[in-house]
């Protein structure tokens, strides 16, 4: 069948109410001669050739101003089509008029309300045939929300847009970035983290929306945003680590500003750095070292056990103070500065049994009348905290249990934590985490299953099969499995 040409807004409404509902119709008709009409011209498409091949790569088409004129007599196309019925045409000149013709405060506000009406009634089957126009619909109403009214008003339609197109709350699509980043906007982080961080993902769906490879970074990198601000520190290392250690031929700026923060949140968590995943790129780790040496300075000093460390560190904050704040890390910064004292009292369990507060003050270089009293409500603190396990008790037995804390107490730090995993609490918290593993267990052999059943697939092994029987050289590149194709 051939595709139907359209020149503008007029022959588009025209087929568009022709079409209706009939899904069959759509399918053969209306979506391809949209597709047509707003395609790349041939020289968008020379100048794009070498980008990757999502279409949200690509600047929309100049040739969707088409759809952003009134019909004859200055009349508003969208007041006779219904959201419910025409979902994809509405969608369509949606997104155009959002991406060219909305600029003006006056022209976003007409065109507000029929993107509202869009979001709470539109045909999910319909509005799935193009989910590359939802995409570019979500970015632009955010921003135009925003501009006009309150981003609030803008979370809360791309919340019921996101929910009412999804298919799968475990796959990523390209709505997750967008709709993260207006969570981290207007502080709604409780509810980003209860509504969309903490379900779980196990893959990538670009059959619903195109994905690129940003849109994953930025979705984990907003996500480990979010996690700081509700100190959730421990998944803002999640976060960041599936962010850096992302497969890439060439280093972002978000890997870069992704590592950096990920250094500094785990001395915020646990006091000391850890190695990437050693799937994270070769070019990702090579930059780091490269451009991040105001970041190596101070996590190198920060580990440090000497008793000069705490004034180098002072010394590279006030150097590089001006490298923190550009990228608008020093908050963090300030913040391990602040834990570092309890973090070498910390350390100091590693290596002693028990240790007076006089001790502890000498080797922390604390001077004054008040020393004792600082690592004495140090002590407390980190045990609260639970990053070690200790006692505090009088240096003599026959001290009386009311006596001051002085010099002479003696912290007596325990390796085991005192903790024979039986209590309540514990074997509650053992539950919990097998019934997490059983139901990512689920999951994983659910998709596996539909893995198996993929065509791709069966035809891929039979491929590896036969070279496997025909020699070595003829196996040696037959396994390369690509999992966009299933």
């Amino acid at each position: 069948m051939a595709i139907t040409i359209l020149t503008g807004i007029e022959d588009t409404l025209a087929l568009i109410l022709e079409c209706g509902n009939d899904l069959a119709r759509i399918e053969a008709k209306l979506l391809p001669a949209l597709r047509k009409l707003c395609s790349t011209t041939s020289a968008d498409a020379e100048s794009s050739r070498n980008a990757p091949s999502s279409s949200r790569n690509q600047q929309p088409a100049a040739s969707e101003r088409a759809l952003c004129a009134p019909i004859q007599g200055d009349v508003d196309p969208l007041s006779a089509l219904d959201p419910a019925v025409h979902s994809l045409g509405m969608l369509y000149l949606l997104s155009a008029r959002a991406t060219h013709d909305a600029a003006s405060p006056e022209k976003a506000t007409i065109l507000l309300p029929h993107i509202s009406a869009f979001v709470q009634r539109f045909d999910p089957q319909q509005v799935r045939l193009a989910g590359d126009k939802v995409a570019q619909l979500a970015e632009t109403f955010t921003k135009m929300g925003d501009s006009i009214t309150n981003p609030e008003s803008a979370l809360q339609l791309l919340q019921a847009l996101a929910t009412r197109f999804w298919t799968r709350s475990e796959s990523l699509t390209a709505l997750h970035p967008i709709l993260a980043y207006q969570y981290l906007k207007t502080s709604r982080y409780a509810e980003a983290a209860t509504m969309l961080l903490d379900l779980p993902l196990i893959d990538a769906d670009t059959s619903i929306t195109p994905l690129t490879h940003s849109d994953v970074l930025q979705y984990f990198y907003y996500a480990a945003l979010i996690y700081i601000k509700l100190e959730r520190l421990h998944d803002a290392i999640d976060a960041l680590e599936t962010c850096v250690s992302s497969p890439a031929v060439a280093v972002s700026a978000i890997h870069m500003d992704a590592y950096k923060k990920l250094v500094l949140v785990q001395l915020l968590a646990d006091g000391k750095t850890s190695p990437v995943p050693k799937y994270t790129p070769q070019p990702v780790t090579r930059t780091y070292r490269t451009l991040a040496q105001p970041y190596l300075a101070f996590t190198a000093a920060y580990e440090r056990y000497d008793a000069k460390a705490a004034p180098d560190l002072h010394q590279i904050v006030d150097e590089k103070k001006e490298a923190f704040e550009k990228d608008r890390n020093l908050g963090l910064v300030r913040r391990c500065l602040a834990l570092h004292r309890q973090r070498r009292i910390q350390r100091l369990a590693d290596v002693y049994s028990a240790l007076s507060l006089g001790d502890i003050a000498v080797m922390l270089e604390l001077g004054g009348a008040d020393a004792v009293q600082t690592v004495h409500a140090d002590v407390v603190d980190i045990v609260r905290k639970g990053w070690v396990h200790a006692d505090l008790v009088p240096a003599s037995s026959a001290a009386s249990a009311g006596s001051q804390v002085g010099a002479d107490w003696v912290v007596r730090f325990d390796a085991f934590g005192g903790n024979a995993y039986t209590s309540a609490a514990s074997i509650s918290l053992l539950e919990s985490k097998l019934q997490t593993a059983k139901q990512w267990h689920d999951l994983l052999q659910q998709r596996d299953r539909q893995l198996e059943k993929s065509h791709t697939y069966l035809t891929r092994g039979l491929q590896i099969r036969e070279a496997r029987a025909a020699g070595g050289d003829a196996y040696s590149g037959a396994d390369e499995f690509d999992d966009t194709d299933y």
